[in-house]
């Protein structure tokens, strides 16, 4: 599956005025794209990654701390973006998504290192109890770039205030240059999804379905600069600076037996959901003297 056209036109439309995240057309197209490009040719996956980056500097508020500022809602994803998985046969209308960008004080190899660890309850403040990934293939091979990808199940109780419900999902991560030039520019993309619904607090709660698209970008000044961006576009914060650029774009569907629990609360919880995961392994990294 190519890049759709719209990827070809991305950096002539940055120019336009700014608009809501969520009226971002370009953005919210090329999330799902990825999702289902996940395995797909590493230089079309490479042009699209570099097209998302300059993308999110140019729409988001990078440099704000309100995660709203650096969120957008998607485009729902298609039955043919899924067909290469295996998923719940729930249909998709169902489903909420959401998207969140941050930026990380860390470099791209800190965060890779979070992937191998076995329980990841030091990184998921909403997995408190258990969170437990096995690493099924690559793990001998992937940290050090031996591999391009590390596939791994993830068997864990999500908990917030709305639902406490043990599921299974998986999550794999490939690592893709996205340089220009001879010399690499490394990326993380991860995908998860789940094969089977999951529901739990006494049959009160389902996480029906559950997909996952987020990229990690060094910070080193070799990506989108805003001295490039459109006339008439002020972009405050680009690919210099330190750390990494992260995104994360998630679809589920969750269902409630007593309680009524409205869309624009569901949205919320995810977006908070997401930003406090960054945050939480950036606190992580900190911990540990990371630089």
């Amino acid at each position: 599956m190519r890049a759709p056209l719209m990827l070809t036109s991305l950096f002539l439309l940055v120019g336009c005025a700014r608009t809501s995240p969520a009226a971002d057309a370009e953005l919210a197209d090329a999330m799902p794209w990825l999702f289902a490009n996940f395995e797909g040719d590493a230089d079309e996956v490479a042009e699209v990654l570099r097209a998302i980056e300059t993308k999110t500097y140019v729409t988001l508020e990078m440099g704000s701390g309100d995660e709203l500022k650096r969120s957008l809602e998607q485009n729902p994803l298609t039955e043919e973006q899924l067909a290469d998985i295996e998923h719940p046969d729930a249909g998709l209308d169902g489903i909420v998504s959401m998207t969140v960008a941050h930026l990380s004080p860390y470099q791209g190899q800190p965060h890779a290192e979070i992937v191998m660890l076995d329980s990841q309850v030091p990184v998921e403040p909403y997995s408190p109890d258990k969170y437990d990934r096995a690493l099924l293939s690559g793990d001998d091979c992937w940290l050090d770039r031996g591999c391009e990808t590390i596939y791994t199940e993830n068997d864990l109780i999500k908990k917030n205030f709305l639902m406490e419900v043990p599921y299974l999902f998986y999550k794999d991560f490939r690592w893709i240059d996205i340089s220009e030039d001879d010399e690499p520019r490394w990326a993380v993309i991860a995908r998860s999804y789940m094969k089977e619904s999951a529901t739990g607090d006494g049959g009160n709660a389902t996480i029906v379905q559950s997909y996952s698209i987020e990229y990690t970008i060094e910070r080193d000044g070799r990506g989108f600069l805003a001295a490039d961006a459109p006339e008439g576009v002020v972009v405050e914060t680009d690919s210099q600076g330190e750390g990494t650029l992260r995104m994360q774009a998630l679809w589920t569907e969750t269902t409630f037996e007593n309680i009524n629990v409205g869309e624009d609360m569901v949205k919320g919880t995810v977006r908070g959901g997401i930003a406090k995961n960054y945050e939480s392994a950036d606190e992580y990294l900190e911990e540990k003297g990371e630089e």
